[in-house]
């Protein structure tokens, strides 16, 4: 089954594909995920079923198009399920406002180190921008990682990014 909800009242719109099971569930829970999102039209959430994991991304079109992708085991979100529609809808949100936070975090630190760029009159031979990046992108991974870790369903949800540079 795919299911696509298009609505368009000024909430980020959660796509759900490739459930077989559940489905009317899913459609409630994408119902409350949407409103309790309406500040973000501009964002999809997706819910994928591939083979032996749930895939989530959340893409944001109203920030520079960032997109945030997490994986979560069957046996996690068969568990996930055995909560009510609103607390499973609660946990998304949370994990949606966690890449909010990220996302802007990552247009603020664009704007700052293209500002500094352009203020570099002698081309800084330190490559600035690169150890800028680095730090940054740690920093931001470990603060995800943390957020999700602290959240008892959270913390199933394994980033694509986890393992790549996480000193935490």
């Amino acid at each position: 089954m795919t299911e696509i909800n298009n609505n368009i009242n000024f909430t980020a719109r959660m796509d759900v594909k490739g459930f077989h099971k559940n489905t009317k569930r899913l459609k409630n829970i994408a119902k409350i995920f949407e409103e309790k999102t309406q500040k973000y039209p501009n964002d999809t959430f997706s819910l994928t079923n591939r083979g032996s994991d749930i895939h989530v991304y959340h893409l944001n079109n109203g920030i520079s198009g960032l997109e945030n992708e997490y994986q979560m085991t069957k046996k996690n979100w068969n568990n996930l399920l055995e909560k009510s529609d609103d607390y499973i809808a609660n946990k998304l949100v949370k994990l949606f406002h966690i890449n909010i936070r990220d996302n802007k975090e990552t247009a603020i630190a664009d704007r700052y180190i293209n500002n500094a760029l352009k203020r570099d009159k002698f081309e800084d031979a330190t490559n600035f921008e690169s150890h800028f990046w680095n730090a940054f992108l740690n920093k931001q991974r470990q603060d995800n990682w943390l957020a999700r870790n602290n959240d008892s369903v959270l913390k199933n949800f394994i980033a694509s990014t986890d393992a790549t540079n996480l000193q935490v």
